[in-house]
């Protein structure tokens, strides 16, 4: 729902499972941030249950405000951080990084060696120069006057949007009316080459919340506010979210 993933529904499974992946930050498909009380309550119960938190902070450099990283708040070791440099560089580098209790880390490496003995070394020996130099820091700097140059578009073009996530990843949401708002929305912008996802694709049986998914890294800030302007029209036509 609208403060993340619900963590009662969570404690009620029997048995508990022994891994949880979750993206707190910005939750993946809803947008919807883990708010600090269910944070609390979900690392309590983790440490209870002896559950680990797998935390996939995808894009979480972007996200403009907001509580810190899950894995900031473990005093006990329950939290796995997982982050990626395919957003801030380029997804072909395959690139990311683990932040995980000492002995997940040794086993994560132990088995890493097992399966593949190494990452490319020049991608390892990039990364570093990239890091030591400060040159990531600056392309992260970049980064986020882009995305900001992005989010104000998107803000600026339709105002009026039922838009949801724009302070964090790369990608909102626009909530529907229902089923039939969303589908008639996803078909017409794909007339118009826009391809969107449908909200209701992500979950088992009648959905709880309908909308469609926009992915915008990567879109320059004039073309996404000749997209937010062009869905301005379907919305006021099929009707905009109760």
């Amino acid at each position: 729902d609208g403060d993340g993933i619900r963590v009662e529904v969570v404690r009620g499974l029997d048995p508990p499972p022994r891994m949880l992946l979750l993206t707190p930050a910005h939750q993946f498909p809803t947008t919807a941030p883990l708010s600090a009380g269910r944070r609390r309550d979900l690392l309590s119960w983790a440490r209870e249950q002896g559950v680990l938190l797998v935390e996939d902070d995808y894009g979480g450099e972007f996200t403009a405000a907001g509580p810190p990283a899950l894995a900031a708040s473990d005093d006990h070791g329950v939290v796995a951080h997982v982050g990626s440099l395919s957003r801030l560089l380029a997804p072909s580098l395959r690139t990311g990084h683990l932040v995980a209790p000492r002995p997940l880390a040794a086993a994560v490496a132990r088995l890493r060696g097992e399966t593949d003995s190494y990452p490319s070394l020049p991608v390892q020996q990039a990364v570093a120069e990239l890091l030591t130099t400060g040159e990531l820091t600056r392309q992260l700097r970049r980064a986020r006057a882009l995305v900001a140059e992005q989010r104000a578009a998107l803000r600026e073009a339709a105002p009026l949007l039922p838009v949801r996530g724009l302070d964090g990843g790369l990608h909102v949401l626009l909530a529907t009316a229902d089923a039939r708002a969303e589908a008639e929305w996803a078909e017409e912008l794909l007339r118009d080459g826009i391809l969107v996802d449908r909200l209701s694709a992500y979950g088992h049986g009648p959905p709880a919340a309908t909308g469609l998914l926009l992915d915008y890294a990567g879109v320059a800030p004039a073309t996404l506010a000749r997209v937010a302007a062009r869905l301005d029209g379907p919305v006021t036509r099929t009707g905009r979210p109760r």
